[in-house]
């Protein structure tokens, strides 16, 4: 067996995901959470994008000092057409300061991966670390109460 590391192979990750409207199918990128050092579980310093075509590591954002996040979950842009990248859409994730003891609801641009968030929102309470998300829109959400289905 010859196994051959891949660029990012160093880095400690969790909670790696892809588009969610995509799994099952062949994808091009995928995204996961950076573990900073020391032994807090929930120690989620910035993420990774992932090149799945090139295998390997294709960019990594990296919160502020004592900033950590969440699980990244793939936003689809509204914008976007069938067959369109795996990456046109944003990260969405809930961040918290551990200085200012504030919670955060955060995008980022997927393709560009610009570390200044398209868009940082105020989150009234805190949010738990390990919280886990899903994105649907508003008429699968329709869809799901419509069945009765349990919304998670």
């Amino acid at each position: 067996i010859d196994i051959q590391g891949v660029a990012g192979s160093e880095l400690r990750t969790e909670f790696p995901r892809i588009r969610d409207d995509r799994v099952g199918n062949r994808v091009r990128y995928g995204y996961s959470a950076l573990q900073g050092e020391g032994s807090c579980e929930f120690n989620f310093v910035g993420f990774a994008k992932w090149d799945f075509e090139a295998g390997g590591l294709a960019q990594t954002i990296h919160f502020p000092e004592g900033v950590v996040g969440g699980e990244p979950i793939f936003v689809p842009s509204t914008a976007a057409q069938q067959g369109d990248g795996d990456d046109n859409g944003y990260i969405a994730m809930f961040l918290w300061d551990s200085k200012s003891r504030e919670s955060t609801f955060t995008l980022y641009d997927a393709r560009t991966m610009s570390p200044e968030p398209v868009v940082e929102m105020h989150v009234p309470r805190r949010v738990p670390m390990g919280f886990h998300g899903l994105w649907v829109t508003e008429d699968e959400f329709g869809k799901r109460v419509a069945r009765g289905s349990e919304v998670a």
